[in-house]
């Protein structure tokens, strides 16, 4: 019974972790009017985004899917999402709970398969 609120919680945090948001920047007016602004004075473009005009901040990367993600990590296939500052917590945190997920199957399979095993 245990294993099965495992797997259960551990799939809930897997759809949780597809839809989430990773942290991205939303551009205002305001701040496309301060960027031109301040490019107009000869400031570095590289604090810029070139595609979605927002400022960037340090670890900020552009993914074509999301637009500016603050703290980018990486993209992970196996979620279909970013991973940055706004879901690299229950990322970690999910990662560690399929790991127990998959300890505790393997653990109930061999108990299953040789009831007579000694652990």
């Amino acid at each position: 019974m245990g294993f099965v609120i495992l797997l259960v919680y551990s799939l809930s945090l897997y759809l949780k972790l597809r839809k989430s948001d990773p942290g991205k920047i939303q551009p205002n007016e305001f701040e496309l009017d301060e960027m031109l602004r301040e490019l107009a004075e000869d400031e570095s473009p590289q604090s810029y985004c070139q595609t979605c005009y927002v400022r960037k901040n340090l670890r900020t990367k552009h993914y074509l899917r999301f637009g500016c993600i603050v703290r980018f990590d990486h993209y992970c296939v196996w979620i279909g999402n970013c991973v940055g500052v706004g879901n690299h917590l229950a990322f970690l945190f999910a990662l560690f709970m399929f790991c127990v997920t998959m300890i505790t199957f393997v653990t109930v399979s061999i108990l299953t398969i040789n009831p007579q095993s000694t652990w």
